[in-house]
């Protein structure tokens, strides 16, 4: 049975809005791949923006009170009893601390050589004097870079399972500004980590200029320390790799920032899914409206008309029937 004429057409305006919205959300769909990926990589490189700036204002948070006390501990007397007393009582509300040290030289041709080493009263760990020696020998601290005026950065762990920032800060002489004195702090990473886990949506990587790590968050699962054996902004780099790199601005330090394609995939996929509801809803939209608009497929034929069943003619009752009535017989009359 043939379908009426506007079956026809609402199924044939279904079908094509159905693959036209198919056809128009694939086109859709990789415009806005691309369009994902362009915003995903700015913002992986402005997330390591804001994170090289956070980092620089907690060194400097640190280092700049530090490097006061110890300058205000020189001034006071050269006794380095006194110094020890005086640094010890400023520093004991610091928790990030775990322990200090005050080193000396003569003039920049001499080595640097230790005045004291202690841990900060209260610190979760207390290091012996070999303890820091262990220290020097496992993760050295550059001095030189002291010349300069800048801080030396450098990272370890402390009995293989804290993860400690180690951090020389220059001394410099009020009168010709000459530095003989350096202030080396152990710090907690703790506080760097939750600057850097601020970024959930990035892994991130603290990194000194010879690419050893100075703090992470848990995705990269590195060592503190470690030295990465290829340069991440030559690895991490193509259409696969959404990073971005920022340097600190101190002391050669920089941030590495690295994100997945899964929040495009995300995207795409609830992309892909409107997409199909809306094809379908087109195609429901249709076959409502053809059903709507249905009646009979064809005219129907006009029903014959049968003639109505003649009655049987009344038969002559038989002659022996005993209660038949005899009729008399017709003549002719003439």
């Amino acid at each position: 049975m043939a379908l009426p004429l506007a079956k026809k057409l609402a199924l044939i305006a279904g079908t094509s809005v159905m693959v036209t919205a198919v056809a128009v959300g694939f086109v859709s769909g990789n415009s806005l791949e691309q369009e994902l990926a362009t915003r995903l990589r700015r913002e992986t490189s402005d997330t390591a923006r804001g994170l090289a700036s956070r980092v620089r204002n907690e060194l400097h948070g640190v280092s700049h009170p530090a490097r006061l006390l110890a300058q205000a501990a020189l001034e006071r007397s050269g006794d380095p009893s006194v110094q020890l007393a005086f640094l010890k009582e400023r520093f004991s509300g610091q928790k990030d601390l775990i322990a200090f040290s005050l080193h000396h030289r003569l003039d920049a041709s001499w080595g640097w050589t230790p005045v004291f080493r202690v841990s900060r009263p209260g610190a979760p760990v207390q290091l012996s004097q070999q303890d820091f020696r262990n220290l020097d020998l496992r993760h050295p601290l550059d001095l030189s870079v002291l010349e300069k005026g800048g801080l030396a950065v450098s990272a370890g762990l402390l009995a293989g399972e804290l993860p400690i920032l180690r951090i020389a800060i220059p001394l410099p002489k009020k009168s010709d500004s000459v530095i003989t004195h350096a202030l080396t702090l152990e710090l907690s990473q703790e506080r760097l980590n939750s600057v850097l886990a601020e970024a959930s949506a990035v892994s991130s990587l603290l990194l000194d200029e010879d690419r050893r790590v100075l703090a992470q968050t848990r995705a990269w699962g590195l060592s503190p320390g470690e030295r990465l054996a290829e340069d991440p902004r030559q690895r991490l780099q193509g259409p696969e790799h959404f990073s971005g790199f920022e340097p600190v601005g101190l002391s050669g330090l920089w941030v590495v920032t690295h994100t997945t394609r899964a929040p495009i995939v995300r995207a795409l996929w609830n992309w892909a899914g409107k997409v199909s509801w809306s094809a379908l809803a087109c195609l429901l939209a249709a076959l409502a409206l053809a059903s709507a608009l249905g009646g009979p497929s064809e005219t129907a034929a006009p029903r014959e008309r049968r003639a109505p069943t003649p009655e049987p003619e009344r038969e002559t009752l038989e002659a022996g029937a005993p209660d038949a009535p005899k009729l008399p017989a017709r003549g002719i009359i003439v």
